[in-house]
């Protein structure tokens, strides 16, 4: 089922023509809630935190790369300021001047890339970044040269009790506020130490009318069913509203429930009625 039809069916449920240009913001919104419960459906990827003297907490936003001059033929992106490495692969491209985003999917050398879609682009300044992450996996490695450690995760608030200074050496455990990762000790050498970290990403945004869904089928009445409460509750209709949100637990419920060794997480939709999202 691609984007216009889904939009189609939803607008429908509400029996309303008039909401379209919101629909397609509570459709992403119910995807990244459902794929949070549910994360074995996304691709997993593993990106290298190098380490500094002195400190024990890194944000995932350090990761975004220099600046680049770049331009695009066909499927191949390729720079003339800056420098792709093989880590690359998995992340985005973004290009300044149209905002327009291309995923990184093989490494030619160290000024091109391939990418998922092909087309021409001219030169322009552009971006590295990361996918769109959930969130970190809890599946933290402290690379030592080569020696891998897998760090023990440790709840903040007991974090704070076990470890209230913040010692120097290797580091024996971490913690996650937000988008920081917090190891309970600093490092003093960093020659060849750095941080493996494993993220789930979540699927790209639906944008065009022929997107198509890459989830797995049993995600279309979630998504249909949160989409329609969200847009009940938009035009305030309680009856309706309370319709969606039961199909909508219960096709979540039945989706973790097929998913073995996942923990049901709750989804809580948004409750501002007569306000437009964000």
């Amino acid at each position: 089922m691609n984007f216009i039809a889904m939009k189609n069916r939803i607008a429908a449920n509400l029996n309303r023509d008039d909401l379209g240009i919101y629909v397609a913001d509570w459709i992403n919104e119910i995807r990244d809630k459902i794929c949070k419960a549910a994360p074995l459906y996304f691709t997993l990827t593993k990106t290298i935190i190098p380490l500094a003297s002195g400190k024990n907490s890194y944000f995932l936003d350090d990761l975004t790369t220099a600046a680049f001059t770049a331009s695009k033929a066909l499927a191949t992106i390729t720079a003339t300021a800056g420098t792709f490495t093989a880590n690359d692969i998995g992340k985005y491209f973004r290009w300044g001047t149209t905002g327009q985003v291309d995923k990184i999917t093989g490494y030619t050398s160290g000024t091109a890339v391939t990418v998922e879609n092909s087309g021409t682009i001219a030169s322009q300044a552009g971006t590295l970044i990361f996918p769109r992450f959930s969130g970190l996996h809890q599946n933290v490695i402290f690379n030592n040269a080569g020696a891998l450690t897998k760090l023990p995760y440790v709840e903040p608030q007991l974090f704070d009790m076990l470890f209230p200074l913040i010692e120097t050496g290797n580091p024996t455990a971490y913690t996650i506020r937000g988008n920081e990762v917090i190891l309970n000790k600093s490092l003093t050498t960093v020659t060849n130490i750095s941080l493996n970290v494993k993220f789930y990403e979540l699927p790209a945004l639906l944008e065009n009318d022929n997107n198509e869904q890459y989830l797995d089928k049993k995600y279309y009445k979630a998504i249909i069913a949160g989409a329609s409460s969200e847009g009940a509750a938009f035009a305030r209709d309680t009856e309706i509203t309370t319709y969606w949100q039961n199909v909508f637990s219960e096709e979540l419920k039945n989706i973790i429930d097929q998913d073995k060794g996942i923990a049901p997480v709750a989804v809580t939709l948004r409750r501002d009625v007569g306000v437009a999202p964000a």
